[in-house]
């Protein structure tokens, strides 16, 4: 009978030992749950971060995006802007032009274009050998040196 105590006494120890233990491991288990939770709570927020800071870089990218449009127009002559735009306009003009008045009609207009075009070229030409012309007419008459004492 006393070996029988002795066997329980060592069984109740056994079970005390491993109750220990177990209440050692459910501590350090209760204490990587909450470690776990703050980690998974510093996660949401830094989540909540990214995505403050994604939609801020997404407006900034937006913002720059805008001022290099701004930039390159401001950049770019504006007469070629207006240019094209006239260019444009005289485009639908001319279809909407073309649709209600006949062909004829067109073709002198784009003739008589054509004309003042040569007018201003010969405009400008005339003025360049018109000055070469008064030069040499006033050497000729010899007025080179009265208009030069004055």
């Amino acid at each position: 009978m006393e070996s029988l105590k002795k066997q329980l006494g060592n069984k109740e120890k056994q079970f005390k030992e491993m109750s220990a233990q177990l209440v050692n491991h459910l501590a350090s288990i209760t204490k990587f749950t909450n470690s776990l939770e703050s980690v998974i709570k510093s996660n949401a927020s830094l989540k909540d971060q990214i995505a403050e800071k994604d939609k801020h870089l997404e407006n900034l990218l937006k913002e720059k995006a805008e001022l290099f449009e701004i930039l390159t127009a401001l950049e770019n002559p504006i007469e070629k802007e207006e240019v094209l735009k006239n260019e444009k306009q005289s485009e639908e003009k001319e279809k909407i032009h073309v649709e209600k008045v006949p062909e004829s009609i067109v073709e002198e207009e784009k003739n008589n274009e054509a004309e003042v075009v040569d007018l201003e070229e010969q405009k400008e030409e005339a003025y360049i050998s018109d000055e070469i012309d008064i030069t040499a007419e006033l050497e000729r008459l010899g007025l080179v040196d009265l208009i030069k004492k004055y």
